[in-house]
């Protein structure tokens, strides 16, 4: 009765008026309730199967029925089209039929299994059917052959995927030497791996506590999800066989799944779908809103359509969660929905065919997808932007760190030549003529001082600084030393104690050195009579203080700064002024000075 309303001309696509809302077009014809829908984008039909024992092709162009598909004997359970020149439609009357889309035609009839035909799949030119005869059936579509027979489950097998492992992009599958695998579920709660090429089984699942309604496969990850009558989703690892994970929160029934990007939605006799994590298992959102039921779900473009028992087409945001739309018209349960383009299809057990316009929500979508990677974008700049700031002044602070570091050590540098230089024939510890053998010996101090201020410039700057303002600004002349045969052994004695307790090799050898020092410049100026006094200064003679004074203040601040510079590590010799004192008190004090830095 609908068939002949189903061929009314009616405008294309280009000028399509809306019948009320959203609703496009209602495509009446069949006489009983639409079971199955598959659309061919290339071919530009929708085909649907329904318990009226019959097949439809309709025209996507003209919203009309192009051919109707007549020859089974029982409902039609599940429809395909194959190479968008043929249909192929599974039934109750357990056979498989080859159509031509365009005459109508049988072209081919497939009949091996016992009972009825619940589901069917295509991989290439060869299609697999699962049966309440507990078997699953491998047939060649240009043939009509059955090429492989799966038997091993106990009771009826429903749900089937196909595992490509090879990625093979040709048209051809050679069955002979292949490594893939289908995956099936049963009622008998179990879920099996079986190989294609010899048609037996790898490994059964076993986990679930109700028959297993559906499944679906993540074919990059390797990974299986079941839905049971449990209440249960469980991940399985198809290259071992183990059960990876259990996903808990729903409290009935699980009959449809889809895996979308990262996310696996599942729907439920308990009126809600949930979204979960695919890789945890967590549920990170749940669509409800439901009065009935839900029959079906189809996610595209971003939104996840739900079918349900009141007859309604739900359409929500899968990101927020809220509900977007709802498309009312049917007048009982929606049993399969499908979506392309900016279209929705929804078939009920009303007998109609409905397509809704979903353009408004599609470009809403893209619109807030563009407005988020627009967000995402600049916050990566921003990031960017602050990590070349970062790094700029990182830059910059270590550029200063080295211009710094470059001018302390010069001016230590140029400091110690000043001190240490041995060009000048007089010795800065007395004036004195140095012999050759000293001048070779300060040469060798000025070399090693020159490295050790260049490598700690740093930590001496201020130091060095200090030094040279005590330099400066001393009025003390430099004179010979004169020490006691009893200060001069004290002292040797005590430096010896200094290089055995120093744990250290650079401070051993300091100390070893300036201990030789220090005996040298004895040993010269003990040559000299004790009232004898020398100055390598010309501006000194006329100003100088008594010679005694300045005798006892050289001596001991020579000779304490020589051992303080020792214990310190440094090898330059600064001079300093102290309070004068007596011969025997000096000696007295320079002991005690001694033993504090030892």
């Amino acid at each position: 009765m609908g068939a002949g309303a189903s061929r009314k001309k009616t405008p294309s696509n280009g000028g399509l008026q809306k019948e009320k809302g959203f609703l496009i077009k209602t495509l009446s014809g069949h006489t009983g309730g639409i079971n199955c829908i598959d659309y061919s984008a290339k071919a530009k039909v929708i085909i649907t199967g329904s318990d009226d024992r019959t097949a439809r092709v309709w025209d996507f162009d003209t919203f009309s029925c192009k051919v109707v598909l007549e020859g089974h004997t029982g409902y039609v359970t599940c429809c395909k089209s194959w190479h968008d020149h043929f249909a192929i439609t599974a039934s109750f009357d357990r056979s498989v039929r080859k159509w031509n889309l365009t005459s109508g035609n049988c072209v081919m009839k497939m009949e091996n299994h016992c009972h009825k035909i619940n589901q069917l799949i295509i991989h290439k030119s060869f299609m697999f059917t699962t049966s309440y005869d507990k078997t699953v059936i491998c047939w060649n579509l240009r043939t009509g052959e059955a090429e492989r027979n799966f038997r091993g489950h106990t009771n009826s097998v429903g749900p089937i995927a196909y595992l490509d492992l090879e990625n093979d992009d040709s048209s051809a599958l050679d069955l002979t030497d292949t490594t893939d695998v289908i995956l099936t579920g049963s009622i008998d709660e179990t879920a099996k791996i079986w190989s294609v090429e010899t048609a037996k089984c790898r490994a059964t699942l076993r986990g679930h506590k109700g028959p297993i309604t559906c499944l679906c496969v993540d074919q990059n990850n390797r990974m299986l999800y079941t839905g049971s009558r449990d209440n249960t989703v469980k991940k399985w690892n198809l290259q071992n066989g183990k059960l990876l994970q259990t996903f808990k929160g729903h409290t009935d029934t699980i009959i449809r799944m889809q895996l979308f990007g990262k996310m696996l939605f599942s729907a439920s006799l308990d009126r809600t779908v949930c979204c979960w994590m695919a890789d945890y298992g967590d549920v990170i959102r749940k669509y409800k809103d439901h009065d009935h039921m839900i029959s079906d779900i189809h996610v595209y473009q971003g939104i996840l359509f739900t079918g349900c028992g009141d007859g309604k087409v739900r359409a929500f945001d899968i990101k927020s969660g809220n509900l977007k739309q709802t498309y009312k018209g049917h007048s009982y349960v929606v049993n399969c929905l499908m979506a392309d383009q900016t279209f929705v299809f929804s078939c009920s057990y009303d007998g109609n065919l409905k397509i809704w316009d979903i353009n408004p929500l599609v470009k809403d979508r893209l619109k807030e997808e563009k407005h988020e990677q627009q967000q995402k974008q600049q916050k990566q700049e921003q990031q960017k932007l602050l990590q070349q700031q970062e790094q700029h002044k990182l830059q910059q602070q270590q550029l200063n760190n080295n211009t710094s570091t470059s001018s302390r050590g010069s001016t230590s540098l140029s400091h110690v030549n000043e001190v240490t230089s041995p060009t000048n024939d007089y010795s800065v510890r007395g004036g004195r003529k140095l012999t050759s053998h000293s001048r070779r010996r300060m040469e060798s101090k000025a070399k090693s001082t020159t490295s050790f201020h260049t490598n700690n410039s740093n930590n001496q700057n201020n130091n060095n600084n200090l030094s040279e303002q005590k330099l400066m600004t001393s009025p003390i002349a430099d004179v010979k030393p004169v020490f006691s045969n009893s200060f001069r052994h004290s002292v040797a004695s005590n430096l010896e104690r200094r290089r055995l307790k120093t744990s250290e090799e650079r401070k051993r050898s300091d100390c070893d050195e300036i201990a030789d020092e220090i005996v040298e410049m004895i040993e010269l100026e003990s040559e000299t009579t004790s009232s004898g006094y020398e100055t390598s200064l010309d501006d000194a003679n006329s100003t100088a203080p008594s010679t005694g004074d300045l005798k006892r203040r050289k001596s001991a601040a020579q000779l304490w700064h020589t051992l303080d510079d020792a214990a310190m590590g440094k090898r330059d010799v600064i001079k300093r002024e102290i309070t004068p004192t007596s011969r025997m008190e000096n000696d007295v004090i320079m002991e005690e000075e001694i033993l504090k830095m030892l």
